[in-house]
Order: structure tokens, then sequence, then C-alpha cells
């Protein structure tokens, strides 16, 4: 399943940046026409693509990507058993050397990661909190709070908003998912600075941008190992202070736009200690604030970008539904073939019964001997290609006297075997088919001539998967 996951994750992470890497190369034209708003909203859309591994609806993507399927084995006592049938192969898997996929063992990584890049992070916001409210006290200046209370209302906020000044911090932030806390360097600062400094922070609040950092980390650890998402968390980071930016000095003079650069030049020259990145805290080097600075004074009006919006939308419906990634060996292509199976039995139709099967027995198996199934009643409830038992039963049948006599090389089992199961009730009529009833769970081998050909069902056993 973790494979399964890993794979749907890597194509959309193929896809989703190549839109990023588009976006960021056409920024510095797209800035232009556009204000940052848009580009708010795009980052989100495409954070909320990075976390939701599925692919989007094209029949078939132009770019197939296969993952490689290359076995590790790790022994286990008992090694296979050159030679056996399904049954007796099936018997001894639970016991014999396991063999795991570099899928495997790179989905394995893949969680690693992510779990030590949300902990670090979320271990980082924990005690930066921390130090922050050990080394705090109340705001006491009434000129402070008196404002903070103003522009709350004017801004429709009504929240409570703890204001505090702490030694930790260098220059004012706000966190705090639940309780917002305010958190200034110090209480003195002259009216038009401190105006600036609290409708920012109030911007941030009520646009949830909190939330919105969160999302954006959330989307940087599942993709960790991508690196054009941290070049987006980072372009989101910046477009989000641009468009608070723009909202704070919405409908203000030049001369305001200038002192609101200053206040901002002030707190970046003191922005010297570390922060978290789960704070309304931003500082992006020199370059990135040398662009705020020319958005703020910016006065020449600039279009919302809906129809950008609605054409990136477009893009990540068509994008994504271009890049696919799959293990060789499963798919849907052989679930089709079981359900096929399944429902031919369920049908009493033995033509599409027998054409599941390989080419041997479709000439071996006869309507007269094989042709009634017996079946009152069949409802399945699952079909899954199972990856745990297909490495077991491709390490069991690699080098046995059953491959050799078929002529399957290791290379031709690596390639063309896969073990599908189901679970299904069925009832039958105990006088043509006295076999069990019940839940049941039926385990299918399925083998093909070559990656191009269509899966064919080789052998099946009625048994728990577990017991493999």
């Amino acid at each position: 399943m973790l494979a399964g996951i890993l794979t749907n994750l890597i194509g959309v992470s193929l896809a989703t940046g190549a839109i990023i890497l588009a976006l960021t190369l056409l920024s510095f034209k797209l800035d232009r026409v556009y204000g940052a708003r848009w580009k708010y909203w795009v980052w989100l859309i495409l954070a909320l693509r990075l976390l939701l591994p599925f692919g989007l609806p094209l029949p078939q993507a132009p770019l197939q990507i296969a993952m490689p399927e290359t076995q590790i084995s790790i022994p286990q006592g008992l090694q296979p058993v050159p030679g056996l049938p399904f049954a007796q192969a099936a018997s001894i898997a639970g016991q014999a050397g396991r063999t795991v996929s570099l899928v495997q063992v790179a989905a394995l990584l893949w969680l690693i990661g992510f779990s030590l890049f949300l902990l670090h992070q979320l271990i980082g916001y924990r005690l930066f909190r921390q130090q922050a409210l050990r080394w705090s006290r109340p705001v006491s200046n009434s000129q402070v709070t008196g404002r903070l209370q103003q522009l709350s209302r004017e801004m429709g906020i009504v929240r409570a908003i703890v204001p505090l000044v702490s030694e930790k911090v260098a220059g004012p932030l706000m966190i705090g998912f639940v309780t917002p806390l305010l958190l200034l360097p110090h209480e003195e600062y002259a009216p038009a600075e401190l105006s600036f400094i609290l409708k920012h922070e109030l911007v941030h609040l009520k646009r949830h941008d909190l939330w919105y950092k969160l999302l954006l980390l959330v989307a940087n650890a599942v993709h960790w190992f991508n690196p054009l998402v941290y070049l987006m968390v980072r372009e989101a980071s910046k477009d989000l202070e641009l468009a608070c930016d723009d909202q704070v000095t919405r409908g203000t003079s030049f001369d305001d736009r200038k002192r609101y650069s200053e206040v901002i030049l002030t707190a970046m020259q003191r922005q010297y200690t570390h922060q978290t990145a789960l704070s309304t805290f931003f500082y992006g080097g020199v370059r990135t604030m040398e662009e705020r600075f020319r958005n703020i004074l910016n006065m020449k009006a600039r279009r919302r970008g809906t129809v950008a919006l609605l054409a990136l939308l477009a893009g990540v419906v068509l994008v994504g539904g271009i890049v696919s990634c799959s293990t060789p060996g499963s798919g849907n292509d052989a679930v089709a073939v079981v359900k096929k199976s399944l429902e031919a039995e369920r049908n009493n139709d033995f033509d599409a019964w027998v054409s599941t099967r390989i080419e041997e027995q479709q000439r071996a198996f006869t309507r007269e001997a094989n042709g009634t199934f017996g079946i009152i009643s069949l409802m399945v409830h699952k079909v899954e290609v199972s990856e745990r038992v297909t490495q077991v039963m491709k390490a069991q049948y690699s080098g046995s006297d059953l491959a050799q006599r078929r002529g399957w090389t290791d290379e031709y089992i690596a390639e063309n075997m896969i073990v599908v199961y189901a679970d299904y009730t069925v009832d039958y009529d105990n006088a043509v088919a006295p076999y069990d009833e019940g839940t049941l769970t039926q385990v299918f081998i399925l083998v093909r001539d070559d990656p191009s050909s269509p899966w064919l069902i080789w052998d099946s056993a009625v048994r728990p998967l577990d017991s493999f």
C-alpha cells in the first residue's frame, strides 16, 4: 500500500513541479500584470494538489514512468524450494527468505524523510514558542492595546488577541492557531509605525495565513524529496507577504507607502534571531525585500488575475494527467481480468471465464467438464493487487524446476508475474458444486508474455491472504 502511495505521489510531484517551475520562471512578467493575491491562491491550489496522492482523469497518461522493480532478498532462515506448484510454494512462503522491491525500500525511506521533516518543524515551533513565552510579558502601553482594539473593530476581527512583549523576537510577529499571540520586540512605537505593524499582523490573522503556512509545510513534508516544492514554499511565503502588503497599503498615498516601507526596513534590520516557519515572521533575503519594496511603492493598478487563475486550474488538470508513475507488473489491467473471471462465474458464462485463463488452459478446459459453476449468488467485496504476496511468489518461482520447464527466466518472472486477491461472498448449489461457501479470499497468479501483452490467470487458490 505504501509503495502504491509513493508511486502516485511521485507522479503528482513531477507534474506539479513542472507547473511550479513554469510559474517561477514567468513570475517577473506575471507580477507586472497581476497583483500578488492571484498567486496567493495559485500556491494554495498547488499545495492542495500535492496532498492528493492520486492521478487526475486522463484515460492514458502520455508520459508513463515505470518505477524499477529490482528486488532485494532478506534471508529469514529457510530458502525457496525449487519446482513446487502453487499450493505448496504458498504454504512455505511465510518461512522462506523474504524479498522486497526497490520501490518498497524507497517507500520506507520516503516515510522516514517525511517523519523527520515534520518532526523537525514541529519541534522547532514548540521550542520557539516556549522560549518566546518564557521571556515575555503583557503589553502595558495603553497606546498599543487601544490601537489594537480599534483596528480589530475596523477590520471586523472578533477573536481575542493577546499582545505580548518578548525578548526572544527580533520583529513583530503572530503565532497561535487557536489563541492568537501578538509578539512585539518592544512597546515604544511612533503612532504611524504602530498602525502599520498592527494592521499588517491583523491582515495575516484575518486571512488565516498561519493555517496557509501550515498547509505549505505539510505539502513540503510530503514532497521533501522534490526541490521544486521547496521553491514553491519560498515563493508562496514571499507572495503571502506581497498580498498582505497590498491589503495594508490599499487606498493609501505614496508618502504612506514610503513610511510603511521604512517600518519594514527597520524591522528587517533587527531580524537576526532564529524564527519559526509557523508564524507571520518573514524575511526572504535582500533581493526578496527589494521586490517587496517595489511592490509597495508601485501605484499602478494591476489585474486581479481571475482568468489566469482559471487557466492555472485547467493546467493542473491537464498536466496532472500527462505524467503517470507505475510499477512494472502492477495495475488495473490485472485486477480487471480477475473481476471479469468472477463476474463470468456469477453469470455462468463459460466463454468469458475461460478467456481470462492462459492459452494452454483455454485449450484444455471444456464446457462439458468445466462449464457448470453451480453458483447461486456471488458478491465481490474487494479485488486488489497484493504487492507483498507478488514478491513472495516471484521469489518462490525464480530458478525453480517449474520455471525452467516453462522457460521462465528470473527476468521474465520479475516483470511478468503478479498476484491479485479477491474477497467475496459466494453461495453454491451443493448438488452441483460441493465447495466452501461464505466469505472467502481467493488468490490469483497472473502472467503475461511481455509487458505489452494482456494479463491472464495462470493459477489460483482459495486461502487467507495472511497465510502467505
